[in-house]
């Protein structure tokens, strides 16, 4: 079930599940790729190449789509 949270103003859906061993395993992965990419990301930025920067932002919200996925995702929920 979801219920909406108020973080600094801002209204959240907060997810009031737990998840599965088998959950936490399947957000390493897209997880491991958004780490390298947030150290790729900050290289960018030092060195103001706006492609980079631009195509890593884009990786990292794909990445985080795809985590919130499997967070919803009822296989890997209680």
């Amino acid at each position: 079930m979801k219920k909406i949270i108020k973080v600094n103003g801002k209204k959240y859906k907060a997810i009031n599940e737990d998840i599965t061993s088998s959950g936490y395993s399947q957000l390493k992965k897209p997880l491991h790729g958004a780490t390298l990419s947030i150290k790729i990301l900050n290289r960018a930025l030092k060195q103001q190449h706006d492609d980079k920067v631009v195509s890593e932002i884009e990786y990292l919200y794909e990445k985080a789509e795809e985590m919130l996925k499997i967070v919803e995702d009822k296989k890997y929920s209680t």
